[in-house]
């Protein structure tokens, strides 16, 4: 099998597996005041205290959630109205109908030429991408940010896909959220963060204990916890020679598929190894189901929308029309990738092309 589906997860890093075996031994419930208790406790402290290094901020900054839909989720969570583009991801797109969209160009990135006439129309928080989940291209987080700062409005952005990719140091950008999620970067499933910002109110989504300081209750997954900051702590060690080698390796499959035909999506800085292309005329699902028969796994689009039959929402607002916004593959390559897997790759393709 040939795996080119990192964006939707990532295989689980060897250094994950190994803390969360370890942590497999340790018998308690990290709310509970015993000797047990209190030994878990430690744990997910020192987890959090890792994630925290990694992403350049405080441990009392992060919190953690069951994975980005659920950060996403708590970060939006009471705001009447918020400020978007119509590129997000499903868990925060969800949470905005009805509100203003901040425009997109056709290269693929918001524009932010009116977003400062919609913050002056008054707008409870703004929401941003930092590295868009379909096409890999990084938003101007920063220059939004700002913006949002002189404005005295909130700014998250969801950093699902660009965590563990790219080097990320909370403390130095105008955030005041930032969502995660260990998947995707090497971290089991079913954990991720919030970064809060120390002093930014957010509401929790339920309530029924004091965990993760009021705002995300219930009993943590200290199992979960070590298994993500384990991960994270290694991929952030490796960050620079994966991104040079993912770099190298992206640019060798986009020059052959682009001899096939493709037509790469949008202009523009992008996650090392993240390509987004299409093939004009072509069903993009269908090829991905020719693809899967022959042991490739990639996709159409994000992994959300895999089963809803729909254009890509991404696609269609760069200015795609619905049959072009059909036609996309999206293909994320992982440092266990090898440039035999693209060659071998791009010779399957050909043969589904016919």
């Amino acid at each position: 099998m040939i795996y080119f589906d990192h964006a939707a997860t990532a295989p689980l890093h060897p250094k994950a597996k190994e803390a969360m075996a370890e942590a497999m031994e340790v018998l308690g419930n990290p709310s509970s005041l015993h000797t047990a208790g209190s030994g878990a406790k430690r744990l997910l402290e020192q987890s959090r205290a890792t994630v925290a290094e990694a992403l350049g901020c405080e441990p009392a900054e992060i919190l953690f959630t069951s994975g980005g839909t659920e950060a996403n989720a708590l970060a939006l969570h009471g705001r009447r109205k918020i400020l978007a583009s119509p590129m997000e991801h499903p868990s925060v797109a969800g949470n905005v109908k009805g509100t203003p969209y901040l425009p997109v160009t056709p290269k693929g990135v918001v524009s932010l030429e009116k977003a400062e006439a919609l913050l002056r129309e008054g707008v409870d928080l703004v929401s941003l991408q930092h590295a868009n989940n379909e096409t890999g291209l990084i938003q101007p987080i920063e220059e939004l940010g700002a913006l949002c700062q002189a404005y005295g409005v909130p700014f998250h952005s969801d950093g699902v896909q660009a965590v563990g990719k790219l080097p990320i140091r909370l403390h130095r950008l105008p955030i005041s959220l930032y969502s995660f999620s260990a998947h995707k970067f090497g971290g089991p499933a079913g954990i991720g963060g919030l970064y809060r910002k120390s002093g930014t109110a957010i509401e929790p989504l339920y309530r029924g204990g004091m965990q993760e300081q009021g705002l995300r209750p219930g009993t943590e997954s200290v199992l979960s916890a070590c298994g993500m900051a384990a991960a994270l702590q290694a991929v952030t060690e490796e960050l620079a020679e994966t991104a040079a080698y993912l770099t190298d390796l992206g640019e060798e499959l986009l020059r052959g598929l682009c001899a096939f035909g493709a037509v790469p999506t949008g202009e523009g800085d992008r996650i090392p190894g993240h390509l987004h292309v299409s093939f004009p005329h072509r069903d993009g699902e269908a090829l991905v189901s020719a693809l899967d028969l022959r042991g490739v796994c990639l996709s159409a689009g994000a992994a959300c929308h895999s089963h809803s039959h729909t254009p890509s929402s991404t696609l269609l607002a760069m200015g795609f029309a619905k049959e072009e916004a059909s036609a996309g593959l999206r293909i994320t390559l992982g440092r266990e990738n090898t440039r035999q897997e693209v060659q071998t790759f791009l010779g399957l393709l050909a043969d589904c092309l016919k």
